[in-house]
């Protein structure tokens, strides 16, 4: 065997072990990274998941609460409107009236008054998880953001509570004076109807996100199930790569040794 040809089969052994043993290494290192990715998407799309059930709960309890105040507003409205075409000289239906504006309505707006502001915090972080969401195929674009309906709910209820006991006590006091009782009331009625219908909007909307929010998590819940399955096929797929280098490999180191075994070419 000439040296060109021992040194041929020297360097094709040696690479041969050295990339087999790279192979193994690799295809180790490799099945450890695809488990902490995995795992890392799974606790990511955990904490998604609790998050989202918050969120869920959260707008439940706001859906209810808007749920309880909503008949109140509309009996209190139907209540006004009746009271504007009564007879003006009818005073127990203003003092019933009176009595609507300074205990049920104040109590019912200032519960909604104590709940949004955490509830408004809650929706901004629901708007933007939603929004992420997207690229999983969860559909949320709506025309206003929750938090910002929620704000302009607050902004329309801030102070409402004072401004009915005021009406409610000047009530009190005009009904001995009933000419004018009919037009106030009547006007009164109509503020009330408005804020029912802004109720009814954010109780729709509190719909629309709540389905969102379920169509999101089980979204989640399919992905999470996908991941390992994915799992599964990465590994298989590493292991089948590590199995053709590594033969691959052997090859080499293969060839290298019967190269030594050839004797001498015939000359």
């Amino acid at each position: 065997m000439t040296i060109g040809r021992l040194r041929l089969a020297t360097v094709l052994i040696t690479l041969g072990w050295v990339g087999a043993v790279a192979t193994i290494v690799g295809v180790v290192l490799g099945w450890r990274l695809t488990d902490s990715l995995i795992m890392s998407v799974e606790e990511t799309a955990a904490l998604v998941d609790t998050s989202l059930e918050t969120v869920d709960e959260s707008t439940k309890l706001l859906s209810d609460a808007l749920a309880d105040v909503g008949p109140g507003l509309e009996s209190a409205e139907t209540v006004l409107a009746g009271a504007a075409e009564t007879v003006t000289g009818m005073q127990a239906i203003a003092s019933d009236t009176a009595d609507v504006m300074t205990t049920t309505l104040p109590d019912s707006v200032t519960a909604v008054l104590d709940a949004l502001p955490g509830l408004i915090s809650t929706a901004a972080v629901l708007d933007r998880t939603l929004s992420a969401l997207s690229v999983v195929g969860v559909d949320y674009d709506p025309e206003v953001p929750l938090d910002e309906a929620l704000t302009e709910l607050e902004a329309s209820l801030a102070g409402l509570p004072e401004e009915l006991n005021a009406e409610g006590e000047e009530l009190n006091l005009l009904a001995e004076e009933t000419a004018g009782l009919p037009e106030d009331v009547a006007d009164l009625g109509t503020a009330v109807g408005d804020l029912a219908a802004r109720v009814g909007s954010a109780q729709t909307l509190l719909d629309e996100v709540e389905t969102s929010t379920s169509q999101a998590r089980e979204t989640l819940d399919d992905e999470i199930a996908e991941l390992a399955q994915t799992r599964r096929f990465a590994k298989l797929a590493l292991v089948a790569l590590g199995v053709a280098l590594f033969v691959a490999q052997l090859g080499t180191a293969t060839v290298g040794h019967l190269m030594r075994q050839w004797g001498p070419p015939p000359g």
